[in-house]
């Protein structure tokens, strides 16, 4: 089994380039690939791998792999984040009969191009103090601050923002800097990029169409493109416009053109893919899964949804957000485009390497992931979920809370641009671009909500936003 093991893994870094990826995508491939490896479906990790990786480790031999790791390891029953080392991730990984030190690295089309295991090695980091604003004073300050002083004291995170809704009383704490040296504490005004939390807000404004009797639920989305665009279908069924906000569309995560061009960079990767490539992209889309049955998460699925009703409106989806959310809810802080007086309240980004990175900006995806914002904002905006705020928008939200499709393979349902934990009752999203991390969730019959901003991707959070919910009481 080691002989295996390590021979996979010596094999593929002969083959695997340091390529650009998130802490956000390898933590979301590598609970994929921890489901699929439980689910005993080697070919579908399989499916995950770059061509160079398959064209030195045939199926065959990875299904042995896999087999093998399955027989004297037993069930994947958790993972823990440990460091970057060059471009390579390592996870610690926790079998039920052992240990392991699980190693993976993503290409730049966020494909699996090393893949291994190996016994762990314990890693030692040295522990730094923290700027914070956090008084521990009250039982509420501690169990904060016990949940996450591991995670902020290793010296990979820059900073982070945590806000908790509890009893209709807000608590707000900040750890670390803005940027590396300021000394300056993100607050609840601290602006950052919360990426795919973007996907809740244009859920909300399908939901807003809906309401007003633009659109419905179940149109197919053909009706809304161009006529240049063949029907959205496969397998006889039409994309609708559910299953672009439910991730069931069948569409993959990204099209197959969006890194396409002498103009796209890896450190700003969505800037530019603008209407007329998303076009030509969907002229020939090639559907994962038949639309309404699978749910994959998906970018150019939302990015799509976005793009339609900002088309339907006449108005650019900023603006959108702006006249329908964001004004009503007085959220002063949520926005797209920054001033220079915002950029002084914009905290940095850092990648998985530490490095600074620049600012994401988007065109025709905006609605999958460009909205910046703070945790005052995010509170309001929860609260507004919860039942706290203008009768006709706490109506548009209750909509995006209906559940309209669950996935037998795992405890989660999605409603419209939203997930549940059905056992907990928790609704949330998460999100991560160049140089952030963040996560939002809410429990309407508690009448909670928990906001979690990072300015680093050097550690993905690996259950920190569900550790501070639990130790707040939430």
């Amino acid at each position: 089994m080691r002989i295996l093991t390590i021979l996979l893994c010596l094999t593929s870094l002969k083959i695997t380039a340091q390529q650009p990826h998130t802490g956000a995508a390898l933590d979301s491939v590598q609970i994929l690939v921890r489901r699929l490896y439980n689910a005993n479906q080697p070919d579908s990790i399989y499916t995950l791998t770059n061509e160079s990786f398959r064209s030195q480790i045939p199926v065959g031999k990875f299904r042995e792999f896999i087999s093998g790791v399955s027989k004297n390891l037993g069930r994947w029953q958790s993972s823990a984040s440990l460091q970057l080392m060059g471009s390579i991730y390592h996870y610690k990984a926790f079998f039920r009969n052992t240990t392991m030190d699980f190693l993976i690295q993503l290409d730049i089309q966020q494909k699996i191009s090393l893949f291994a295991l190996q016994p762990y090695q314990p890693v030692v980091t040295r522990k730094i103090s923290v700027l914070t604003t956090n008084p521990l004073h009250s039982s509420l300050d501690r169990q904060v601050d016990s949940a996450m002083r591991e995670y902020v004291t290793d010296g990979r995170t820059v900073g982070l923002a945590i806000g908790i809704l509890r009893n209709d009383s807000l608590f707000t704490y900040g750890y670390g800097e803005t940027v590396k040296g300021n000394k300056y504490i993100p607050d609840r005004n601290t602006m950052f990029e919360i990426g795919s939390i973007t996907k809740t807000f244009t859920a909300a404004l399908l939901a807003v169409a809906v309401r007003h009797g633009t659109v419905r639920l179940d149109d197919p989305v053909s009706r809304y493109l161009p006529d240049s665009i063949p029907p959205l279908r496969s397998g006889g069924v039409d994309v609708t416009l559910k299953m672009l906000a439910n991730h069931t569309s069948g569409l993959p995560r990204m099209a197959a053109n969006w890194n396409v061009g002498s103009d796209f960079t890896v450190t700003n990767p969505y800037a530019i893919y603008d209407d007329q490539a998303l076009f030509a992209y969907l002229k020939n889309a090639v559907f994962a899964h038949k639309p309404g049955t699978t749910y994959e998460y998906s970018n150019v699925a939302v990015g799509l949804l976005a793009t339609i009703l900002s088309r339907l409106a006449g108005k650019s989806y900023e603006r959108l957000v702006a006249d329908m959310i964001t004004q009503p809810l007085q959220l002063n802080d949520t926005k797209i485009a920054v001033s220079e007086s915002d950029k002084k309240r914009l905290a940095q980004g850092y990648d998985a390497t530490g490095l600074t990175v620049p600012a994401w900006t988007f065109q025709a995806l905006a609605g999958a992931g460009a909205i910046r914002s703070t945790t005052n904002d995010l509170l309001r905006y929860l609260q507004a979920n919860i039942g706290k705020g203008p009768a006709e928008l706490v109506k548009t939200f209750k909509m995006t809370h209906q559940q309209t499709f669950a996935d037998k393979n795992s405890a989660q349902t999605a409603g419209l641009g939203w997930h549940i934990v059905n056992r907990t009752g928790w609704w949330w999203h998460n999100g991560g671009t160049g140089g952030f991390l963040s996560f939002v969730g809410f429990n309407p019959d508690r009448k909670t909500a928990f906001v979690l901003l990072v300015n680093s991707t050097a550690r993905p959070l690996d259950g920190l936003d569900w550790k501070l919910i639990k130790a707040a009481g939430l």
